[in-house]
């Protein structure tokens, strides 16, 4: 993946993909790979979970900030409270 939205967790998260990643993924809409949405997991070597969803395009830090903050409040309300967040530049 040359572009990407990732959410990290310390620990493995029940359900994430299913909830989770839906809603990051509608966040990421207009900037998701037109022909499919690429969603790929796997731990880290720091032992993190790693989710991860392509985009098409890199972000300007503002883009990439403000779409950060509204993938942080989208999960907070998902009830999920300690992840990172890192979108590829």
């Amino acid at each position: 993946m040359e572009h990407f939205v990732s959410v990290i967790f310390k620990e493995e998260q029940q359900g994430f993909e299913r909830i989770a990643a839906g809603a990051v993924a509608s966040l990421a809409e207009g900037i998701l790979k037109e022909d499919e949405t690429l969603l790929e997991t796997f731990i880290s070597e720091d032992n993190e979970y790693v989710y991860r969803v392509e985009i098409n395009e890199s972000l300007s830090n503002d883009d990439s900030d403000e779409l950060a903050e509204s993938i942080a409040q989208s999960l907070f309300k998902l009830g999920f409270d300690d992840f990172d967040i890192e979108i590829s530049y």
